[in-house]
This record gives structure tokens, sequence and C-alpha cells, in this order.
């Protein structure tokens, strides 16, 4: 058992609620397990265990993990940004 939040749980539970994060957050952004396998230097495989909650994922990968989809939420923010500016420059003409 592992001490979370003041709560006990499972490690399966555990491993189950991180890898449902990282699928989610992988889908949210539109980017495969490979893309992002090669942005933070893993493999595809790593990738499909940690979303699948069969394979522990270190302190390392995590923190990679966490840096790559904050960089990818700021640029489709970005982007979507310049996307909404372009139209209101458009329908200003």
């Amino acid at each position: 058992m592992l001490w979370i939040g003041g709560g006990r749980v499972s490690k399966g539970a555990y491993l189950a609620k991180v890898g449902a994060d990282i699928k989610s957050q992988r889908q949210a952004l539109g980017v495969s397990q490979l893309t992002v396998a090669k942005a933070i230097g893993v493999t595809a495989g790593s990738i499909r265990n940690w979303e699948q909650g069969t394979a522990v994922l270190n302190a390392y990968s995590l923190a990679l993990l966490r840096s790559y989809f904050k960089k990818m939420r700021a640029a489709s923010e970005t982007a979507a940004g310049l996307s909404k500016a372009n139209s209101s420059m458009e329908a200003s003409r």
C-alpha cells in the first residue's frame, strides 16, 4: 500500500491513475505514443506500459513528461490565440 493524499492506495491503483492521466493528456494534445516517446527519449513501449499501468514511471521520466505536456499545451494555446487573432483581423476587413 502507498500513502497518497492522506489515504492508502494499492500500487496497482496508483499505477492505473498515473497511466490514465498520461493517456488523457497525450490524447488531449492529439499526439501519438511514439511522438511523446521520441520527445522525451524513451520507447513507445515505455509510454504504452505506463499508460496501461504495467510499469513504474521513475521520477526523471515523470519530470520529462510533465515538461513535455506543459510545453505542448502552451504551444497549442499560442496557436489557438494566433488563429483567433487572424480570424478577427480578417473579419474586420
